[in-house]
């Protein structure tokens, strides 16, 4: 897998909680959004080695698979930035609130994956449609791994009196 990806997810993550402007934020990520959908591309197409015909009938599919996964990746985006903002300083209620909107995330994004799954499983077979969730979980965890390593731990309230 491209190294490049990698370092674009944190180089938005970076730049999502660097950058003191939202409207610049927001240009900063697409820009390194954009970066990384042709780094993510390239090994997809690499790792499915799909036939013309194939190719044809997949690449749209993963096109609209793609809005609805940016989508929910802006969620995450803005949930990163929420721990970052309050991590120091991370109360119970605030730790609860941030965990609940992650495991909605993680709903979302298994919904999604189960959904173009079953598209792509209809539309070509079922080799390609597992090939496809195959390769995206691959990317997802060396992403979901690097953005951990980077993110600081959740510090244990203070014992209450």
């Amino acid at each position: 897998m491209k190294r490049h990806v990698i370092a674009s997810v944190i180089a938005v993550l970076a730049a999502a909680a660097l950058v003191p402007n939202a409207n610049a934020q927001d240009a900063w990520i697409e820009l390194l959004r954009s970066d990384f959908q042709a780094d993510k591309v390239a090994i997809l197409t690499a790792a499915m080695q799909l036939t013309d015909e194939e190719a044809k009938v997949f690449w749209p599919i993963y096109r609209e698979y793609g809005v609805e996964l940016n989508a929910v990746h802006d969620r995450r985006i803005e949930l990163i930035k929420a721990y970052a903002a309050k991590h120091k300083d991370l109360s119970d209620d605030a730790a609860g609130e941030l965990l609940d909107e992650w495991f909605a995330i993680q709903q979302d994004l298994l919904k999604l994956k189960k959904k173009y799954y079953k598209r792509v499983q209809k539309a070509l077979d079922t080799g390609i449609a597992a090939r496809f969730i195959h390769v995206e979980r691959q990317i997802e965890l060396v992403i979901d791994l690097q953005i951990q390593s980077e993110m600081p731990l959740i510090r244990a309230a203070k014992a209450k009196p």
